[in-house]
């Protein structure tokens, strides 16, 4: 099992197949996903046992002689995933959760929304509360719609300071590496595609009005214009509601000005993760030169709407400080293409800086008591090794944090004491 891969970084530039993997491993099941998540590999004994090797399954690419080459997506990476969850114990579960949380608090980040959480992740998160007392970083979860529905209105209603359920989130399309987010216009690199929609319009709109009577914040994946647009049409539907939830779109990478509008009018949330334009450095050549200027417009977004920014992780790196150096940078100094046409774009530090933490607290509907250092909100402050105003641009991602405190109790130490004691003490 592994992950990070991106065919752009390939000497041959294609996807990798299960010929390739047979190659290292024939004996035993391999998974490979792509670096955005939406795209694997398997290999032939991870197709046999998947049961993916003789159906018509969407999702399965297959080479001209109508054989599957191992790369999957949409629903065939679906089930490739629910097989892994089946073979994943409790406590393996646990423990790949505390580590993740830890490794959080080890980067300064003091809330963290869950993404796309399953029931048993949620239970596990739920017995590592019981057994600690509290977690050591905040947890909000987006559970996927499937779970959200099992666990009912008065399930979605329970938490804790420390963990509690915010919303659900839903997939409108996919990604620009993979080729699966939405387009209104075809890939300028793949004529033949211009994406594909993860669910229709219709079926958005049903889950986006079932959020709303439960009362939780809908979060939408989506990266294309075409999806971002189903997106609105969708929130539009449940106007009145959209603002009082804070309906929320993810990533919106490709943006035309009326969609930007029309969010501005919607009153919705957007979050963006500035550390793409470092990994989407083909991005040019994906949608082209004539729409280069639509793609991770920060600046433009943050003039006319409610703006949160987030890493994606474990699609890009948790440091933070790697995120705001891009926020800043754009790619200037990697010489990524897309910078030269939307320079304008950068964001400043303190813009940066604002739009991670007061930005991301009011998308996590945290704005009372996160994201800004004032009388009667939490004490959640982390202590660095740098002041990020007095170091070069250049320099901001090699910023180190020394220490981390959530809710007034240091929960990181850089010089190595045991975090479950120091979730006991209290900062001065």
């Amino acid at each position: 099992l592994g992950r990070g891969w991106d065919q752009e970084l390939l000497e041959e530039k294609r996807y990798p197949t299960r010929w390739d993997l047979d190659d290292a491993v024939c004996d035993r099941p391999v998974v490979l996903s792509r670096v955005c998540g939406h795209v694997a590999v398997v290999n032939t004994r991870a197709l046999e046992l998947t049961g993916l090797m003789r159906t018509s399954t969407p999702g399965i690419l297959k080479d001209n002689a109508g054989h599957p080459t191992g790369v999957v997506t949409r629903r065939a990476l679906e089930i490739v995933r629910s097989r892994l969850e089946e073979q994943t114990t409790f406590e393996e579960r646990k423990k790949l959760l505390m580590d993740g949380i830890e490794f959080s608090a080890s980067q300064g980040v003091t809330t963290v929304g869950f993404i796309s959480c399953c029931s048993a992740c949620l239970k596990a998160l739920q017995e590592l509360e019981a057994e600690l007392g509290h977690l050591p970083v905040r947890v909000r979860i987006y559970l996927n719609p499937q779970d959200a529905r099992a666990m009912g209105i008065q399930g979605l209603k329970r938490g804790s300071t420390f963990l509690k359920v915010n919303g659900v989130k839903l997939f409108a399309d996919g990604s620009l590496g993979a080729r699966t987010a939405l387009l209104s216009k075809p890939y300028s690199d793949a004529p033949d595609t211009s994406g594909y929609a993860y669910m229709d319009g219709d079926s958005l709109q049903t889950l986006i009005k079932e959020a709303c009577k439960s009362g939780i914040q809908a979060v939408v994946h989506a990266i294309g214009d075409r999806a971002v647009e189903n997106t609105l049409n969708a929130f539009e539907a449940v106007a009145e509601d959209t603002g009082r939830l804070r309906h929320r779109v993810d990533h919106a990478s490709v943006l035309r000005g009326d969609l930007i509008m029309a969010m501005r009018k919607l009153d919705v949330v957007v979050v963006v993760q500035p550390r793409f334009l470092i990994t989407d450095w083909w991005v040019v050549n994906r949608v082209g030169v004539e729409r280069a200027g639509l793609v991770y417009p920060f600046k433009t977004l943050a003039e006319n709407v409610r703006l949160g920014l987030s890493t994606d992780a474990p699609v890009e790196p948790v440091n933070p400080w790697e995120t705001v150096y891009a926020a800043v940078t754009r790619g200037r100094l990697e010489e990524i293409p897309l910078y030269k046409h939307t320079v304008k774009e950068c964001l400043t530090l303190e813009e940066a800086l604002h739009f991670y933490t007061a930005g991301s607290a009011y998308a996590l509907l945290e704005e009372d008591e996160l994201g800004v250092l004032s009388e009667g909100k939490l004490a959640d402050l982390i202590i660095v090794d740098k002041d990020p105003f007095k170091v070069p641009c250049e320099d901001v991602n090699k910023i180190r944090v020394l220490k981390t405190c959530v809710d007034g109790r240091w929960v990181f130490n850089l010089r190595g004491n045991d975090s479950s004691n120091m979730s006991r003490r209290n900062c001065p």
